[in-house]
């Protein structure tokens, strides 16, 4: 199948488009239109959009702190699903980090299957493991039946 997928970096009037592309991918949460907008504003360069002949299908979206970026989120529309995008994505990840010398860290539901799965598929082929470095477990005040339980996990080279 030929494809002519592009990928760049998003800029801040790309905030709608991302939050449209999470809406069509359950059970990705999908976050306010302002933190796309920050995430896209303030932290561009660490994130792309691939695109299919102009058409925007995946993304991810990662943020800085001074010695990390951090895989905030990766979308991918179902029909690119199993097209091997969520590894081109990673790659650009872990390339920008290792550039600036930085760790790459990412939290994971357990229940995830998905992204656990392309996250251990791709570092059992590129030489990686992910070390388990935390955990985080979140209440939300206004809803106590919500409750976010992720393990938080480095890529480290083999």
């Amino acid at each position: 199948m030929e494809n002519n997928f592009k990928f760049r970096h998003p800029d801040e009037n790309d905030a709608p488009l991302i939050q449209e592309l999470a809406r069509k991918c359950p059970p990705l949460d999908v976050h306010t239109v302002y933190t796309y907008w920050v995430i896209c504003k303030f932290f561009s360069e660490s994130c792309i959009i691939a695109e299919d002949n102009g058409v925007p299908f995946a993304y991810i979206t990662a943020v800085e702190t001074d010695d990390t970026v951090f895989i905030w989120q990766i979308c991918i529309s179902e029909k690119y699903r199993g097209m091997k995008i969520s590894a081109l994505l990673i790659d650009f990840v872990l390339n920008y980090a290792e550039a600036k010398h930085k760790t790459v860290s990412v939290s994971i539901d357990k229940e995830n299957t998905a992204s656990n799965s392309a996250f251990q598929s791709y570092c059992s082929k590129n030489s990686y493991i992910l070390r388990c470095t935390g955990s985080l477990s979140l209440k939300d005040l206004s809803d106590p039946l919500f409750a976010e339980n992720e393990e938080i996990y480095t890529f480290d080279k083999l």
